[in-house]
């Protein structure tokens, strides 16, 4: 199963790789990778069980973690501010385990 054609969009990702000496995570250098981005707002449960609201869906065949930045398309990558965290994710898998799909709840 092939999504490139379904990953019309780009967001940046800047993935997190420790954490500082002073407990303020550290992040490598920004990624831009194909994905699509649905903005529709969406009642979740976040990442901590509480209910919240989801403003943006995102699915990408790459893996990213909750306290990656992720840069939606029209924001300024310069500008650490503009960038997000996922409140939470779902993963899925064709049958053969060949493709994996990330949905990200923005």
């Amino acid at each position: 199963m092939n999504l490139d054609s379904w990953f019309k969009d780009e967001i940046t990702i800047q993935r997190m790789t420790g954490v500082d000496n002073f407990g303020q995570p550290t992040y490598g250098s920004q990624k831009t990778v194909k994905c699509r981005v649905e903005h529709d707002m969406k009642k979740i449960v976040d990442a901590s069980g509480q209910e919240a609201t989801s403003d943006a869906q995102i699915a990408l065949s790459e893996k990213v973690g909750l306290q990656d930045r992720i840069w939606l398309p029209g924001t300024d990558t310069e500008k650490v501010e503009q960038s997000r965290l996922a409140k939470n994710y779902r993963e899925a898998s064709s049958k053969n385990k060949q493709t994996t799909m990330m949905m990200l709840f923005m």
